[in-house]
């Protein structure tokens, strides 16, 4: 997919950038794209981490063995930094997104890091074809998630219309705030940021209090904890099967 010209103001075009929004406002200033120690300089505090430029792949016959510490996973747990491209949307909205939910996405890379030093053991010279079920799983809500939060007296009828696409029972909740969605996946603010229409995202429901889905300024907090908090459970997202589809179209200009 190409990339596109920096707009510092992407997410004044669409009200579903609103869990990004204020560590996108940290950007109005440029007008072309920020240098990478800008993200860590604008983005770092609330992050908890610190954006490098992502090094260039060294050809495979010259790569020589590698283990888990050397892979993107690794860098960012075991050194604290984040392998990142230039002028890239995909790497800048996850950016955006490591400053909106810092403790989620550290407990979403220490679980991928934590899969991969099992599957591969200490030092390999090439990666294995297939990634394990829970992998699919969290590099899914990675990318594409989406946290759709609700008190926990709803969130079973919430989830059960969109895994049966009631699309239109699903947008009620939505409409009258007994659901809130949350984008959490980059890859899925990139489809939005490009102009995709055909977009969907892998849903991960979170029951959260009322006053906390009242609360637009409590709201991303809360669901970052509680996502986080989940990620520690040694049983939750063991595969792709754990989130369910929703659509866009559900959630399309709906502001919490």
């Amino acid at each position: 997919m190409p990339n596109a010209p920096f707009d510092a103001r992407f997410f004044e075009h669409n009200v579903l950038f609103w869990p990004i929004a204020r560590a996108a406002s940290a950007f109005l200033t440029f007008n072309g794209w920020p240098p990478i120690d800008e993200y860590t300089r604008r983005a770092g505090p609330n992050a908890h981490v610190v954006f490098r430029e992502q090094p260039k792949k060294k050809r495979r016959k010259r790569r020589g063995l590698f283990g888990p510490s050397d892979l993107y996973d690794g860098r960012i747990i075991e050194e604290g930094w984040v392998p990142t491209r230039p002028e890239n949307w995909h790497d800048y909205l996850n950016m955006l997104v490591w400053a909106s939910f810092p403790r989620a996405k550290k407990e979403l890379h220490r679980r991928q890091h934590k899969a991969q030093a099992a599957r591969i053991g200490e030092r390999v010279s090439a990666l294995p074809n297939a990634r394990t079920r829970e992998q699919d799983a969290l590099a899914l809500l990675d990318e594409g998630g989406v946290l759709i939060a609700s008190t926990s007296g709803l969130i079973d009828s919430v989830h059960a219309a969109l895994a049966q696409r009631r699309s239109a029972d699903a947008r009620a909740f939505f409409e009258n705030r007994s659901a809130v969605a949350l984008i959490f996946g980059h890859a899925v603010y990139e489809e939005l940021v490009l102009g995709s229409g055909d977009v969907w995202c892998a849903g991960h429901f979170l029951p959260l209090q009322s006053e906390e889905l009242q609360s637009v300024e409590r709201l991303a907090s809360a669901a970052d904890k509680a996502l986080a908090n989940t990620l520690l459970e040694a049983g939750s997202f063991q595969s792709p099967a754990a989130l369910t589809r929703v659509d866009i179209a559900v959630i399309r200009d709906i502001h919490p």
